[in-house]
């Protein structure tokens, strides 16, 4: 039985929390309606539950009605809900209507909102704009990162629910596809630099970055920040970078592949040898911190030991005996020119000889 209705009346766009009082209520399977629309159930005990209005048809008073597991609730007092116009906020304009970066600051005009700052929401895109002033006729609120692309803003002035707005397109907010930076812009002409894009609205599922029309391998990205792998270029100069979210285009970027950037391998010494042996590479752009360099010989690590901007020692790791590229990598240019080769020995180091019975 429902005893009491609070509060009775709202906002036509919905989004007043309606608290319904009385027992026998059900914790599960009821449904709230109000003129045939759903009021969604945020809580449910046996004495109360609270749900929220959706969008009405239209301004009006209607029976609420109450359903638990097929049987209807009763209201032996006024149960009546009313969808009020004379009530309802309104949103007259909203400057800017563009947002992009870590904070971006908005005004909201309009009229019937409120003094309580604490009692207005306002999202971007489904992201909070942190409300800093609010009067009756006036709101300001700061919005963060906004996945790019056009998107809706709303607002709910608590208790009385969602505003309307005058004209629609003050509710369609802009997060433009700006790219802030492209650190380094420069590399390996051998690809595999790492390189960080800052920008705007990212989507994590649906970005893409191409180097001349070749993938950079994405390899971590927020809403603010992208970070992929250099492809591979045979010739240096700069080259077109682009990055797509969704169905949005940043504007074109340049990456420059350059041999002053491009470490080379002229030699390994010992050229042969067998897992935990040390050897000498020989060349040039390396690094004088060892925490800058990986050596790889087919994909096996060689432990690296100490190293200068022409020479590092590192010690080979298991593998199966035959001859393999050996491969650099340097912090922040990417992987080196190499053609030199090491050939793993074919070493026994003892034999088992058993004989039958």
């Amino acid at each position: 039985m429902i005893t009491s209705l609070s509060p009775i009346e709202g906002s036509v766009e919905g989004g007043t929390q309606i608290t319904i009082s009385g027992d026998g209520f059900s914790t599960d399977g009821s449904i709230v309606r109000i003129a045939g629309s759903i009021c969604v159930i945020t809580s449910a005990i046996y004495t109360q539950i609270i749900c929220t209005t959706s969008k009405a048809v239209a301004p009006g008073t209607y029976p609420l009605s109450l359903n638990m597991n097929g049987a209807t609730g009763t209201c032996p007092t006024n149960c009546d809900f009313t969808f009020s116009a004379a009530m309802t906020p309104t949103v007259s304009d909203v400057n800017p209507k563009v947002v992009s970066g870590a904070t971006t600051g908005i005004t909201i005009s309009g009229s019937r909102f409120t003094n309580t700052m604490n009692d207005v929401t306002v999202t971007v895109g489904g992201v909070d704009c942190v409300v800093s002033a609010a009067s009756d006729t006036e709101i300001v609120c700061s919005v963060g990162y906004v996945p790019v692309g056009s998107t809706m803003m709303t607002v709910n002035i608590s208790p009385i629910g969602v505003a309307s707005f005058t004209d629609s397109s003050h509710k369609n907010i802009l997060s433009s596809n700006d790219i802030f930076s492209v650190t380094p812009g420069i590399g390996s002409k051998k690809g595999g630099q790492e390189v960080t894009i800052l920008g705007n609205g990212f989507h994590s599922d649906s970005t893409l970055v191409t180097i001349d029309d070749n993938e950079c391998k994405i390899i971590s990205i927020t809403i603010s920040e992208v970070k992929c792998i250099t492809p591979a270029r045979s010739t240096s100069g700069q080259y077109p970078l682009q990055v797509t979210s969704g169905i949005h285009s940043y504007t074109e970027q340049t990456y420059e592949y350059s041999s002053d950037f491009t470490p080379s391998v002229d030699s390994v010494t010992p050229a042969y040898g067998k897992s935990g042996d040390s050897v000498t590479i020989e060349g040039a752009r390396f690094s004088d911190t060892m925490s800058d360099i990986i050596v790889t010989i087919d994909g096996v690590e060689c432990a690296v030991s100490s190293s200068t901007l022409t020479s590092i020692v590192c010690a080979v790791g298991v593998h199966s005996a035959g001859t393999y590229l050996v491969d650099v990598h340097v912090k922040g240019m990417g992987y080196a020119s190499s053609a030199v080769q090491f050939e793993y020995e074919l070493s026994i180091t003892s034999t088992t000889t058993s004989t039958g019975n």
